[in-house]
This record gives structure tokens, C-alpha cells and sequence, in this order.
């Protein structure tokens, strides 16, 4: 896509000058092909300060400092980069670039490239990033991978550096998972001040390394406390129990101590898990199931760890069996992963489990040992399921609270079964159900939709299509098990609801909120069923992130959970404060809870 502004975008600044790319101008055309650029400042011949830019897929241009156009760079001929992930000057102005696409590394000197691969000074390899020292010119060239090589001879030679990785003193101990022989590796870059210091930009955090130009191998120490910055999937929490809040790529975290980092997480410590959603029940308030699997492709033998918990969160136990979804290949280790699940508030043997990829769900009535498919009345096989991509906020499969074997799933009807559309319910555990709302609840909720069930309260349900697509994400209510809906008013652009303990002299649990409340962003709460809302912040300590789930506490009221796309979790809690603007550093904000 390409957007459109009438200022010039700023690309890069350099010592008293700064470079700008111009935007296209309106109404496209060949002129309007602005394509993704690298951009390094560099001694030209002569010594003049140049800016060179690669263009990417087109090649690389020069431009002097006292010069105003860019040319084409001398050598840009057949053998030359078109396409570059990073790169790095030395001190006498060769220039060295990464290509994992070409599986290479590329030199330029007086005026010419070399391919170092193609040419055997090194091997095949998928190069990421390059760093050359301040100091004293060592080269240090990276595989995405975290596999390293160094050149002390401005790349004439290379030899190779083993690499450790370690937990930092008071960092999240979780983090020891990155002593994997797979280090996902971005940027590296030299510190300017603290010679021989590399820096990098981790598929799992912040890490630094002090590596003299006599050392061997790289020992990498993480330097994340503070910005591990989770994905947040989901949060839940039974009455007497400890929070367990779910994560893209770092699994399930038990936190008995919200103020202190985890010491692990479940269903196992590997790289890389994902648990896309948590499931409780109240006939066991330490039974929880996840369908938590792996996404970084490593592991065929563990790709899917979806299971449960007896002990709250503490171990975990995979299904005794996984089943084979209609229009799946049977060897495929994913081939049920992700989606939605929830277990019966009776019984908690029967789980429901509507995977990703549009597959069908299934149930179990022996806590997995056993999977029966899930029929529509109506359906078109094979793709008869509700959630279309794995990495959507998607939870639209509940269980009713009180009712043994009922269960409520909204179905967005995915292009081979439009006739599904709508809200089903099954009262016997899974094997038949029953439509009880045609069509959509709200526009456009095939994407990020949340159906959430108010606890203690047999089909009391309220609906979001969630802020995703931003068409209508009002916040809807049924009292009759999803026959019915009405719009709350005031009410709009809801990304979750949640429910917590009720405040003291009431019976219907607190309900909380993100979204707009008559015109006015923040986190909402509600003592007394909807009727009214009070805000208890609008961004909580400065955080600019889309809110992606809400989890609160049975057990103390007013403490809620935040979950953030990109930036972990934040919890809240009434307490005695001075209510003030949030200032740089703070881990703590102070809100005054208003009304609208």
C-alpha cells in the first residue's frame, strides 16, 4: 500500500543535515513507485561525507553532500546487491552488506563488488546483519540464526565464533530459552563508547556482548528487564488461585507475585510456544486447558502442547490424543493448533475445540483421551470452522457458566459456509446443536470478535466484532442465551469485556471494559450491570497499544488485567493515591475514577 502526505518523510539525519524521501505524489503513476530503502552515511572518495541508498530490488545511488540528485554507484553493473538487509562501513570505506536472500555477503572497494560467497571466501549462508568496530575495525557478520563470523583483514579472510547466551543479572529468568542453537537474530551493531561491545536486537530481547578482537566465541547477556514486551493471548484467574496470563511465543505464566517476573512458563519451556487462549471451569477451580502450540517450526515431535493443568497452571499434560480435522493430512503436526477452546462448567472432561485455518471442532467427554467432530446442520465439509487465522484475537466459543454441557459459539460463516452464520448451542456437550441467532451480531465480526459469558449467570452473554476493522464494535447483550441481542448504549468500539468480584453490597459480578463510553476512550467499570460506567484510565501508565484482552479478579474487587498487543500486561487495583500525569520511567500510574 502506499499512503500519501503532503510532507516529506524523514528518512535519516546526519552531523547538521538530515535526509528526506519526498512522498509520491497524488494520483500515482510511475512516479508514485516508492519502494522500501537502506540508508548509511560514508566517506567518499575524497573524504566528503556521502549518503549512499539502496533502492531495493533497483540497485544502490550516491549522492555528495554538496550535490543535490543521486546517481547510480560506480560498479552497478550484473554482479551487484539489489537486495540488502543491512551493512557497514569500515574506517577506509569499504563497504559490506548482508543478502540472505542471495545467501551471501557483499564487499565493495574502489569501485567494485564482490560476491564473497560466490567467490569461496566464505560459505552459503542466510546473512542477516553486519557490524564493524569503532575502534579498530573488526567485522562482524551474522546468520538470522545467531551463527557469526569475524574478520580481522577487512574481509580478505573469516573464522568462526561460538556463541553462548545467558540470562542477565535480575532479567526475567525465562529468558534462559534463548541458549538455543537457533538465536533469532536482527540488528547488531558496535557500542560508539564501550570498546569491543556488540549489541543486538534478539528474536526474545535486548542482549549485549563484550567481544575483543582475540576472543573466540560471542557470550550473549540479555539486558531486557523492564522491555520484554510479551504479545498478550489471554488472562484468566479461578477464585484462590494465582492469575495465569498467556502469550504468543513465551507460553502460559503462572503469577502468584504480579510484581515479580515469572521463574517459567508452561506447557513447556521451548522455543518457540505460543497459547492462544486459557479455559477454565467451575467445577474444578484448578483445572485449566490451553491449546497452546509451537510456532517456530523447530519441533514436529512437540508442534502442538495443547493440554491441561490440575494444579492450576503449575504442570501441564498434553492430550492423550490429536485429532485428524477433515481436509487435513494426518502426518501434519499441526494440523489442529490454535483457536478457540472451552470446558463445560460441569464436567471437566468436556472441552470443546475449534482449531485455526477455518478446521472443524471437536469435543471430548475424557479430558482428550478421545475426539468426536463437531456437525452443523447444513454444513459443507471440510472447512467448517470459526477462526480463520492463528494470529487473531478471535474468542467467540464460550461455555455457559452454569449450565453442565452447554456451550455457545458464534459462527462467522467462512466463505464455503455462509449458511452457518450465526450464534449456535449445543446442551449436550458438543454432539448436536441448534441455531438460536441467524446472521451476524454485529457487522464485520469475523476477524477479532469476543463472546464473553458473565460468571454465575446461565446465558447472560455480551458480544464485540472487537476494534478490528473499526466498522461496528458496539457492545451487544443477550439474557436469553444469544436468542436475543440489544446494543448497550453509549457504548462503542469495544475491544474486550471482562468480569470481576462485585462491589460490596451487590450480587452481579463488575463489569469491565475497553473501548469509548459516550464519546470517551479508556478502561471502564460497571457496579451495577451496565447501567452506569465509571473510567478508571485512559491509557495506563502512558501505553499507546491496542488492548487486546481483559482478565479480573474473582476474589478482590477491582483488580483488572490488561493485555496488550505488543507491550505485555498491566494490572490495576483501587488504592489510596494522588491522582497525577504519568512522568518518564514510571512503572506506576495514579488514575481518578470519573464518570463520563
Amino acid at each position: 500500500m502506499t499512503a500519501y502526505s503532503d510532507q516529506p518523510m524523514v528518512v535519516a539525519t546526519g552531523p547538521g543535515w538530515t535526509v528526506c524521501l519526498q512522498p509520491p505524489a497524488r494520483g500515482g503513476g510511475a512516479d508514485a513507485d516508492v519502494r522500501p530503502a537502506l540508508i548509511w552515511f560514508a566517506p567518499a572518495e575524497g573524504g566528503t561525507r556521502a549518503i549512499w541508498i539502496l533502492i531495493q530490488g533497483v540497485g544502490m545511488f550516491v549522492s555528495e553532500q554538496e550535490a543535490g540528485g543521486f546517481t547510480p554507484l560506480r560498479g552497478q553493473g550484473a554482479a551487484a546487491p539489489r537486495m540488502l538487509s543491512s551493512g557497514a562501513f569500515t574506517s577506509d570505506g569499504r563497504f559490506f552488506g548482508t543478502d540472505p536472500d542471495g545467501k551471501t555477503i557483499w564487499r565493495y572497494q574502489q569501485g567494485e563488488w564482490t560476491n564473497l560467497a560466490a567467490d569461496g571466501v566464505i560459505d552459503d549462508g542466510s546473512y542477516q546483519t553486519v557490524a564493524v568496530s569503532p575502534h579498530n575495525d573488526q567485522l562482524l557478520a551474522f546468520e538470522h540464526n545467531g551463527s557469526a563470523l569475524r574478520s580481522i583483514d577487512g574481509g580478505a579472510s573469516w573464522s568462526t565464533l561460538r556463541k553462548t547466551v545467558q540470562v542477565g543479572e535480575k532479567d526475567p529468568p525465562w529468558l534462559r530459552i534463548a541458549d538455543q542453537n537457533f538465536f533469532a537474530t536482527s540488528q547488531v551493531m558496535f557500542d560508539p563508547i564501550v570498546r569491543d561491545r556488540l549489541w543486538v536486537t534478539a528474536g526474545v530481547g535486548l542482549f549485549r556482548a563484550d567481544v575483543p578482537p582475540d576472543a573466540r566465541s560471542i557470550d550473549w547477556v540479555s539486558r531486557s528487564r523492564g522491555i520484554e514486551e510479551l504479545v498478550a493471548n489471554d488472562v484468566v484467574q479461578s477464585p484462590g488461585r494465582a492469575p495465569l496470563f498467556a502469550a504468543w511465543d513465551f507460553g502460559i505464566h503462572v503469577k502468584a507475585d504480579l510484581d515479580v517476573f515469572s521463574s517459567g512458563f508452561g506447557p513447556k519451556e521451548q522455543m518457540i510456544i505460543a497459547a492462544q487462549q486459557l479455559a477454565l471451569t467451575p467445577a474444578d477451580p484448578n483445572f485449566v486447558a490451553t491449546n497452546a502450540s509451537d510456532t517456530s517450526g523447530c519441533c514436529p515431535k512437540a508442534a502442538v502442547l495443547a493440554g491441561y493443568s490440575e494444579d492450576a497452571g503449575r504442570t501441564w499434560q498434553r492430550f492423550g490424543s490429536l485429532p485428524h480435522p477433515p481436509g487435513t493430512k494426518k502426518d501434519d503436526p499441526w494440523r489442529m493448533a490454535w483457536g478457540m477452546i472451552a470446558v463445560s462448567s460441569g464436567n471437566p472432561d468436556n472441552i470443546i475445540w475449534a482449531p485455526s485455518l477455518n478446521r472443524a471442532p471437536f469435543y471430548t467427554r475424557d479430558r482428550g483421551r478421545n475426539w468426536t467432530l463437531i456437525h452443523f446442520p447444513g454444513e459443507k465439509p471440510p472447512f467448517t470452522g470459526s477462526h480463520v487465522k492463528k494470529h487473531l484475537q478471535r474468542k467467540v466459543l464460550v461455555a455457559d457458566p452454569v449450565k453442565d454441557g452447554t456451550f455457545y459459539l458464534v459462527h462467522s460463516g467462512n466463505p464455503d459456509n455462509r449458511q452457518l452464520m450465526g450464534l449456535w448451542r449445543t446442551q449436550d456437550g458438543g454432539s448436536s446443536w441448534t441455531r438460536l441467532f441467524q446472521g451476524e451480531i454485529a457487522p464485520k465480526s469475523e476477524n477479532a470478535a469476543k463472546l464473553r459469558a458473565m460468571p454465575g449467570r446461565s446465558g447472560d452473554l455480551f458480544f464485540t466484532s472487537a476494534v478490528e476493522g473499526t466498522h461496528d464494535s458496539r457492545l451487544r447483550r443477550s439474557t436469553d442465551g444469544g436468542v436475543t441481542w440489544q446494543i448497550i448504549p453509549g457504548v462503542d468500539q469495544v475491544s474486550d469485556v471482562t468480569f470481576g468480584k462485585a462491589a460490596s453490597g451487590n450480587t452481579v459480578p463488575t463489569i469491565y471494559l475497553a473501548g469509548f463510553v459516550h464519546g470517551k476512550y479508556g478502561i471502564w467499570r460497571s457496579v451495577d450491570n451496565a447501567q452506569s460506567w465509571s473510567r478508571l484510565a485512559v491509557f495506563p501508565i502512558g501505553r499507546l497499544d491496542r488492548v487486546v484482552v481483559l482478565g479480573a479478579d474473582p476474589d478482590i474487587f477491582g483488580r483488572l488485567y490488561i493485555g496488550w498487543q505488543g507491550s505485555g500486561w498491566t494490572y490495576g487495583a483501587p488504592a489510596a493515591c494522588q491522582a497525577r500525569p504519568v512522568r518518564p520511567f514510571d512503572i506506576a500510574q495514579c488514575y481518578k475514577v470519573d464518570r463520563p
